[in-house]
């Protein structure tokens, strides 16, 4: 699978949107450099397709990059063969698939503002193995 980046978006708070950036550091073992999810563990980053933001679009939710939380958009739709384990590299960065979806014990603010949340079904999360950078444009290897 090779895909540009669409778009990548970050914030400070977690629980919200993401407001966009025109490039993003990428720090090993901890997520990208003044995010909220940038404090280790297996939700590191996350990785939406836009196929999924359009899927919503045509259902009249008005959504764009960064509302569901995602830190990288990817242009086109998600492969179905992405698992578990398995690595993605964004220029010198490399990262390793670490969950597919999220459970919500309750809905998020973006789930109660929208009606509904793709990173539940499918949005990807990555652990950084290694750091880097990436801007918009930029391609995307699994």
């Amino acid at each position: 699978m090779k895909e540009k980046i669409k778009a990548l978006s970050v914030s400070s708070r977690k629980g919200g949107p993401k407001s966009r950036a025109s490039c993003v550091e990428f720090v090993e073992g901890q997520g990208i450099k003044g995010d909220a999810h940038a404090s280790g563990g297996k939700r590191q980053v996350s990785l939406l397709f836009e196929d999924s933001l359009l899927k919503m679009k045509k259902e009249g939710i008005e959504v764009s990059a960064g509302d569901m939380a995602e830190n990288i958009l990817l242009t086109g739709k998600a492969p179905g063969n992405i698992k578990e384990g398995d690595l993605l590299r964004i220029n010198s960065a490399k990262f390793r698939v670490s969950y597919i979806g999220k459970k919500c014990a309750d809905m998020c603010s973006i789930g109660k503002k929208l009606g509904k949340c793709a990173m539940s079904d499918e949005g990807v999360f990555l652990e950084v193995v290694s750091g880097g950078s990436a801007k918009e444009g930029d391609t995307a290897v699994l």
